[in-house]
């Protein structure tokens, strides 16, 4: 199987995961967030070239396991396609509205928006 050779830029591995409680907690603590219909996204700069991602997908949100982990993708996929305009921006994306699957098409348009949102609040921060 080949690969093309701009693939790479898309990818999403360990490196643009938040994975520590420290490091969910830093985003959480700087308190810059965008808020819509269905997810609150969180920023915080890092310090790095590249942004990472943290989710927040509870169950009193999305009762069964095949539903959060739907979302889950969704975000991922927007992410993977915004992550070049993000730079270096620490974003924690937490569902604060069920999903229904009728509303899958508004949920993601949401969230591509949050997520240049929630950068543009948090990088505001740090010029003033």
């Amino acid at each position: 199987m080949r690969c093309e050779p701009n693939s790479r830029q898309y990818g999403f591995g360990g490196a643009l995961r938040l994975h520590k409680t420290d490091e969910f907690s830093s985003v959480f603590h700087f308190r810059r967030s965008a808020a819509g219909d269905y997810f609150r996204v969180f920023a915080c700069p890092n310090g790095k070239n590249h942004p990472r991602l943290g989710l927040v997908i509870g169950k009193r949100m999305a009762k069964q396991a095949v539903c959060r982990n739907h979302i889950r993708r969704l975000i991922r996929e927007a992410f993977r396609h915004q992550q070049a305009l993000l730079g270096g921006v620490d974003v924690v994306v937490r569902l604060q509205q069920p999903v229904n699957v009728t509303q899958v098409q508004q949920a993601c348009a949401e969230i591509c928006a949050l997520l240049l949102r929630a950068r543009q609040r948090a990088l505001r921060e740090l010029v003033c």
